[in-house]
């Protein structure tokens, strides 16, 4: 699992010029708030939601992470996580379809695939 700290380094890397201050503003925040990320380690999942998809990441997912790293009682903690898991458990059958409809896996085949197909539309 990815920690939602990393989404502030994502912030940083995207827009280099603004400050801390001017960050939190736009994301609707006050001008503090990172910082308290900072000193914390973790991001509330509001925020990483907000973050996330200002980076281009996907929001659910890391509000989902976020929330996992906020539980304070194990046994929510292992539930968000496991959540988590199946997330991406049923992205990668969905990726694995499409893929698999385009012809681009195929597990009986070991031809090389045509450049064209490749290029699905």
């Amino acid at each position: 699992m990815r920690h939602s700290i990393e989404l502030l380094k994502k912030l940083h890397e995207r827009y280099p010029d603004k400050s801390e201050r001017a960050l939190c503003e736009a994301l609707g925040y006050t001008g503090t708030a990172l910082q308290g990320v900072q000193r914390l380690g973790k991001m509330s999942p509001e925020m990483a939601a907000l973050v996330a998809s200002e980076v281009g990441e996907d929001p659910q997912h890391w509000a989902l992470i976020a929330a996992a790293e906020g539980a304070k009682n194990p046994s929510v903690k292992r539930r968000l996580t496991a959540l988590l898991t199946d997330v991406k458990k049923e992205r990668f059958r969905a990726l694995y379809k499409t893929l698999r409809r385009a012809s681009v896996i195929s597990g009986l085949s070991r031809q090389p695939i045509a450049p064209h197909r490749l290029h699905a539309h």
